[in-house]
């Protein structure tokens, strides 16, 4: 097979559906030896990957991902021979011209439309209406997700392979010395350290856990340590400019073991996701998450993480105060965590997206 791969979000500062292309075709296309892969970007990397069957093109695109997909892509395809499609983002083009593996994340702009502008929620709505039902495969990364999909494009789950995320390639705990030089540099030696990584949404409740954080505060010497692009709403927006809030817009990804070594709780009171990579990452390095029930974080974190029923202030206050206090629930918690683990692999997660890819026929479908 000769397979095409969308790889608008694979950039130097990469989304997070960028860092999954990452980190699934690091294993998949090396272990295809027999097969070629063409990867599409519309910028260049300063290390683009050097596999022996992977050619990279870049078509340099300053515009919107709906133009990428619907106005090149396509054109790239045909030119380049491939004779199918990996569409790792959601929404496959609207007429890809070979049979098509979508990868659906989420279905958050149905679910959580106050995360979106007008226009997003209308184009996205409209492409996955058209293109979910003609994509010869979906595949989704939780089994939430693909409830999601069924329950707003009545898509039935027998269409929809499951395909969990592996571990963070390379992440584990931070040394103590790199604890201490990065928490001497942001101003957080001595203190208690709640941090949140990834970007600011409305339904991961950043306002909420500012006050909660500040009603811990007459308990503890606490900080919060916010890493990520700020994309509330108007209507979500909040002050950070308390001095016991530290931002950082951007965290470089060789930073993510010590930002989060450095962390007393990782708290990500999302109230929506398909999968949840921080939860993971702060749990391969020895630190506790504290998530909202429900969406996926239930599915795959329910025995090795702290849990809310809501973001109410008072109520993460006092959680937050009780793990402080009994360091025994951090130990319990971490001891689930490596016996649970094992489920994400992306040696078998490649295994199970090249079975899919190898299934593709030759013409897609159109009914």
């Amino acid at each position: 097979m000769n397979v095409a791969i969308d790889g608008f979000e694979w950039r130097d500062q990469p989304t997070g559906v960028g860092r999954f292309m990452k980190n699934l075709l690091s294993v998949l296309i090396p272990s295809a030896a027999d097969d070629h892969f063409v990867l599409f970007l519309s910028a260049p990397l300063q290390d683009p990957p050097n596999w022996s069957n992977l050619k990279v093109v870049v078509r340099r695109f300053a515009g919107g991902y709906f133009r990428w997909q619907n106005s090149v892509l396509p054109g790239l395809i045909k030119q380049h021979g491939c004779d199918r499609l990996l569409a790792p983002n959601n929404l496959p083009p609207l007429l890809p011209g070979v049979p098509t593996l979508v990868v659906v994340h989420d279905i958050s702009w149905r679910s959580i439309p106050q995360d979106f502008s007008l226009k997003q929620r209308i184009s996205h709505h409209l492409r996955a209406r058209w293109g979910l039902p003609r994509a010869r495969t979906l595949s989704a990364v939780s089994s939430f997700s693909a409830q999601e999909i069924e329950r707003w494009y009545s898509i039935d789950q027998s269409r929809i392979q499951v395909i969990y995320h592996g571990l963070q390639p390379g992440l584990s705990r931070a040394s103590e010395q790199e604890i201490a030089t990065f928490k001497s540099a942001h101003g957080l030696s001595g203190k208690t350290v709640i941090g949140f990584l990834g970007a600011l949404f409305g339904r991961r409740h950043i306002a909420e856990l500012i006050s909660a954080v500040e009603l811990l505060r007459n308990d503890h010497d606490a900080v919060l340590l916010l890493a990520g692009p700020d994309r509330l709403t108007p209507a979500a927006r909040v002050s950070l400019n308390q001095d016991w809030i530290v931002r950082m817009p951007w965290l470089p990804e060789e930073d993510i073991p010590i930002f989060y070594s450095s962390l007393d709780l990782s708290a990500y009171l999302s109230g929506y996701e398909g999968f949840g990579l921080p939860p993971m990452e702060a749990l391969q390095c020895d630190t506790v998450p504290l998530l909202l029930h429900g969406s996926s974080l239930s599915e795959l974190y329910s025995t090795c993480a702290l849990f809310a029923d809501s973001p109410e202030p008072t109520a993460i206050a006092s959680i937050i105060n009780s793990f402080l206090k009994h360091p025994e629930t951090k130990t319990n918690l971490l001891n689930q965590w490596q016996a649970h683990q094992h489920r994400f692999s992306w040696g078998k997660a490649a295994k199970q997206y090249l079975h899919l890819l190898k299934l593709l026929k030759d013409k897609q479908r159109l009914e």
